[in-house]
């Protein structure tokens, strides 16, 4: 019996593994698209159920900071491939593709978002792609807390007493700026009415601009609700002239000592 039950766990942990390694991934993908009102419809969701193997893409490299940022436990992080310019002078028809993954042990929580120009020649937030992806070996997995609008996320953001940020310059991403707070910054869920806040799969959560202003900076905040004690954000700046100036990861906990 002892033998049969050290068989059973060698072969699932070799699926794990061998699943881990191939990148097979399954799990639920939702679309957001401009409903018939052009504008982007939270209503209107195009599901698909995928098994597939996981990676980050994007097809202008040179205009993409890829980064692989470790959580400060090391059994988790953000991968992204962030636009280093939203820049209307150079060109006007070009779309706009930010990819952000939060990975923790067997779990990704993916979000895509596109800006495109519209008929005013304005870079206006077109779609939005989120997946929640699980390791393909994996049965059974942990639930996570379920935050379904925004005043339950700030709500919880209150209890929150520990923050490590780690600050990334894009021309040196090699190069990080370590700062600790005990608080969490609030402003731009509240201030500004033309950011749309939404909660989404996986708890993935934006603030995001509905519009790019011409010659006004503008920041991308793009958090995942790991556990009810921990949540990952990163912003994302970009100055006057859209050209990517700082991200900030921010890893937000419950203190409890």
């Amino acid at each position: 019996m002892k033998i049969l039950s050290q068989t059973i766990y060698l072969i699932s942990l070799f699926q794990m593994i061998f699943s881990f390694e191939r990148g097979l991934w399954r799990g639920t993908t939702l679309y957001y698209q401009k409903g018939l009102n052009n504008k982007l419809d939270f209503n209107d969701i195009y599901y698909n159920y995928n098994i597939s193997k996981f990676s980050i893409k994007n097809n202008n490299k040179l205009n993409h900071l890829n980064l692989r940022l470790k959580s400060y436990d090391k059994i988790g992080g953000v991968i992204t491939s962030i636009p280093k310019t939203h820049n209307w002078i150079i060109d006007n028809n070009k779309s706009y593709i930010s990819e952000i993954n939060f990975f923790q042990d067997t779990k990704r929580s993916l979000i895509i978002f596109n800006y495109t120009y519209n008929n005013f020649k304005k870079l206006e937030l077109n779609s939005i792609k989120t997946s929640a992806l699980r390791c393909g070996g994996i049965k059974n997995y942990n639930t996570r807390l379920r935050i379904i609008n925004i005043s339950i996320f700030l709500n919880l953001m209150m209890k929150f007493n520990y923050c490590k940020t780690t600050i990334i310059n894009p021309y040196y991403p090699n190069s990080r700026e370590i700062k600790y707070s005990n608080e969490f910054d609030y402003k731009y869920f509240f201030t500004n009415e033309e950011r749309i806040n939404n909660i989404f799969t996986d708890n993935l959560i934006i603030s995001i601009p509905s519009i790019i202003n011409d010659y006004k900076p503008f920041s991308f905040i793009i958090g995942c609700f790991i556990s009810p004690k921990d949540y990952k954000q990163l912003n994302i700046n970009y100055n006057y002239n859209g050209i990517l100036i700082s991200i900030e990861l921010n890893e937000y906990k419950i203190d409890d000592k």
